[in-house]
């Protein structure tokens, strides 16, 4: 996802009307091998610093499975962040 996120970013800012800028990766193990685009401070295991984050107008579910996607994605549309 941040490869085409990337790869995307000048016609996705046309269309959106403001650049895309990612500020946090919320994933499940820290330490785990990342694709090279993925900067190591974008990552974070604690939900609040994504959804929590007044800043973060986007939410982008690339999990899988029910539970928790189903949570956070719930709990972005509640706060009013696109999905």
């Amino acid at each position: 996802m941040i490869r085409l996120l990337q790869a995307n970013a000048a016609k996705l800012a046309t269309r959106v009307g403001a650049p895309i800028v990612i500020r946090k990766v919320l994933v499940r193990d820290i330490v785990k091998d990342r694709v090279p685009e993925c900067d190591r401070s974008w990552l974070t295991t604690n939900p609040e610093e994504v959804l929590g984050d007044p800043e973060t107008d986007v939410v982008v579910e690339v999990m899988g499975g029910e539970m928790p996607a189903y949570d956070y994605i719930r709990r972005a549309i509640d706060a009013k962040k696109a999905s």
